[in-house]
């Protein structure tokens, strides 16, 4: 389960540990900062192939990045004046276009 914070920050966290019973504390998979002001929006990828199903878009200040379980980035693009930021996101048909 991907989590966004207020403060930008992005934590991954293992479900089946999330939902188990119990009274342990469950820790992030991994986590890191994206960016200072709080993120817009996180958009898993609806497809089912392999190396792409794993992939979620995050809809950031100003840029769009995507990103693996790890968090590491797999690309992204930002924009270049006003009239192209992001400020939503959604996959339009085709797993590999992200609107």
């Amino acid at each position: 389960m991907f989590v966004g914070l207020e403060d930008g920050h992005m934590l991954v966290y293992d479900t089946s540990a999330l939902f188990s019973p119990g009274t342990n504390e469950v820790e992030p998979l991994t986590s890191t900062q994206i960016q200072r002001p709080a993120l817009r929006q996180i958009v898993p990828n609806p497809g089912a192939e392999p190396g792409l199903s794993d992939l979620v878009a995050v809809v950031g200040h100003e840029k769009v990045q995507l990103f693996n379980m790890q968090l590491e980035s797999q690309g992204g693009w930002a924009a270049t004046d006003m009239s192209s930021r992001p400020v939503a996101g959604g996959y339009f048909l085709d797993p590999f276009l992200f609107i």
